[in-house]
């Protein structure tokens, strides 16, 4: 007589639903920090393919749209560590892709080199890389470099008055534009960049050159500020970006931080002044992939 086993029955790919967020949940909450933000999100607010094994969720996939960048798409996938290997990341991976005919934008912690070996695999490259920068003013070092920056003649540095007037809210727009040319975003009215880019922005300072705004630099008041955007408006100007760097050292309250992408159609101008500054310390690393 054969004896019959009751063996595992799975991966089963379906389309998540509500009664799944516990699981779910569970599998994101085991994360790292960096992915574990990324999935609440993604899973809030976009579409949520689940791998079950077993009747047990063990893995999960989710894809968004961003209305500011709509050339591409953010997908996430995550495997319960035990299932790894098994082709299930792969599964998942291939059904979110399948959602749409858009290219991906997948953000991973630089150091989780097996994630990155994954997406590799299955045809993502590497677009930037994503740095978060720290400098706290109130070190010695960092604030004696601020001072001896040298200033540009004929510059003119105003501080910022909230809300922002039309032509700071323009020039961001454009450096914006700038520095994403590796993920364009789409046309901006002055009312969306408002809602998405300047919305909570406390202090800051525009940097005036013949009349024109050639540069701006604005932060979140926090413990920590958030550098929301500094650098010039057109590309290439280092010295600008060093002069509007040591302006917000020179009056933020706390320590800055600074997101900068590196790579081909981001600026070099930011990460180059951060650079100078002493004491600068890269807090994290993420590589965004997707298909080129």
């Amino acid at each position: 007589m054969t004896r019959i086993t009751n063996r595992p029955l799975g991966p089963v790919y379906r389309d998540g639903a509500p009664a799944d967020a516990a699981a779910v949940a569970n599998l994101v909450g085991r994360a790292s920090r960096e992915q574990r933000h990324l999935n609440e999100w993604m899973i809030a607010q976009g579409h949520v393919v689940v791998a079950v094994w077993n009747d047990d969720i063990v893995g999960v996939g989710a894809s968004a749209t961003n209305s500011v960048h709509p050339a591409r798409v953010t997908r996430a996938v995550l495997v319960a560590e035990e299932h790894r290997r098994s082709g299930i990341g792969s599964g998942l991976l291939a059904r979110v892709r399948d959602l749409d005919n858009l290219p991906s934008r997948v953000r991973v912690p630089a150091e989780d080199a097996a994630t990155v070996a994954f997406f590799r695999r299955h045809g993502l490259a590497t677009l930037v890389a994503s740095r978060l920068i720290v400098v706290d003013p109130r070190r010695h070092s960092v604030a004696r470099w601020a001072e001896n920056v040298s200033p540009i003649a004929g510059l003119e540095l105003t501080p910022v008055v909230v809300p922002l007037a039309d032509e700071v809210v323009s020039s961001v727009v454009a450096l914006y534009e700038r520095t994403h040319r590796w993920d364009p975003p789409a046309p901006l009215s002055l009312a969306d960049a408002r809602r998405y880019l300047t919305d909570d922005v406390c202090f800051g300072v525009t940097a005036m050159h013949g009349g024109d705004v050639r540069g701006v630099a604005l932060a979140h008041h926090a413990d920590v500020h958030e550098v929301a955007f500094a650098g010039g408006v057109a590309e290439g100007d280092a010295l600008l970006s060093q002069v509007l760097v040591a302006w917000l050292c020179a009056h933020a309250e706390g320590a800055l931080e600074f997101e900068v992408d590196e790579g081909e159609g981001a600026s070099d101008d930011l990460m180059g002044a951060l650079r100078a500054v002493p004491e600068a310390t890269i807090k994290s690393s993420v590589l965004i992939l997707g298909e080129r």
